[in-house]
């Protein structure tokens, strides 16, 4: 999602535990904050992954993408509690090719950045669902909905992910038993990054998913009110809609802050090391704690299959209750009664 990694200075800020990736200790309880957003993440995302699992909702395109969307975000939480809360992995000794790839792959905290990408590229990838199922719902059911399309189309949003947070690893170089940003690079380098960051992976993918979902809103307006496809369709399409908008407003202020950073005015006074940043950065993380709930909420299968979870698990312990109670009740007196 964004290079907090890479700056234009010398301050280089993380919630590690010592300097052998060239870091600070970050305020006092980050880590903890950190692991909360890393274990909502994983276990409301591990419910809609169980939900899907287990066949609890309908098997069609749109489920099978948010059950993707859920894995990455699943992943993400893991992600965030191994870069940003477990105490620093040793390094390799020396400074071969294991010593640069762990200050190129460990350090820059690159799995979690490309995760958070391939999150993005999913979230496109539901709008095209949602777009096509109204827009074009027979070339949807019959062509976009078939298991190879939609198989290549996840994979193609792993791969983006993957690519498009590249340019992280490049600045780090290993510096004796230390890894470290080289600061020798083109300054240009680290503004495009602040570029990149803002506006190639938050405003345009936010631009075009409100222009789809404008089209898409058009179209509905149009459908007979007492229509039954235009009911389900407009719940479903809402529901996406809120996730898009709740992944623009936790991820703006942290883009917008790193983007003003790799500006490197010296009149801003922006530093990685300020609380602003640590904040702005853990309202991003919180976006994929939010995604499970809003399916809970306004996705009329998972809120369904939510409630179904809930009463039989409910159901269970007060059966588990009363067998223990009956249990308890020595044997002539239950007799008796």
């Amino acid at each position: 999602m964004i290079m907090s990694n890479i700056s234009t200075t010398d301050v280089y800020i993380e919630s590690k535990t010592d300097n052998v990736c060239s870091s600070t200790e970050a305020p006092p309880m980050y880590w903890l904050v950190t692991l909360l957003l890393g274990l909502v993440a994983i276990s409301g995302n591990g419910l809609v992954i169980m939900a899907n699992v287990l066949k609890k909702v309908e098997r069609n395109a749109t489920n099978f993408i948010i059950t993707n969307l859920a894995t990455v975000d699943f992943l993400s939480g893991l992600a965030l509690i191994i870069f940003k809360t477990l105490p620093t992995f040793p390094k390799p000794p020396g400074s071969g090719v294991r010593a640069l790839l762990f200050c190129k792959l460990y350090c820059s905290d690159y799995p979690l950045w490309a995760l958070l990408n391939s999150s993005v590229f999913n979230l496109l990838l539901v709008t095209l669902d949602r777009y096509l199922s109204v827009i074009k719902p027979f070339f949807h059911k019959n062509k976009f909905s078939q298991g190879w399309v939609l198989t290549a189309a996840v994979v193609l949003t792993w791969n983006l992910g993957i690519i498009t947070s590249s340019y992280m690893i490049l600045p780090w170089v290993v510096n004796g038993e230390i890894c470290e940003i080289d600061f020798s690079l083109p300054s240009w380098f680290f503004l495009w990054g602040g570029y990149w960051s803002l506006f190639g992976m938050l405003v345009v993918p936010t631009l075009l998913m409100l222009v789809a979902y404008a089209h898409i809103s058009r179209i509905l307006s149009k459908m007979p009110e007492n229509s039954k496809g235009k009911r389900l369709q407009k719940k479903v399409t809402f529901s996406c809609f809120a996730v898009l908008t709740v992944f623009f407003i936790c991820w703006i202020p942290d883009q917008i802050f790193f983007f003003l950073f790799s500006l490197n005015l010296p009149s801003l006074n922006i530093t990685l090391g300020s609380w602003t940043y640590h904040v702005v950065v853990n309202l991003g993380y919180l976006n994929n704690c939010l995604n499970p709930l809003l399916y809970g909420f306004f996705n009329p299968n998972y809120r369904r299959v939510f409630r179904q979870m809930l009463c039989r698990h409910s159901s269970s312990n007060e059966t588990s209750v009363a067998a223990q109670s009956r249990s308890a009740i020595p044997e002539k007196n239950y007799r008796a009664d």
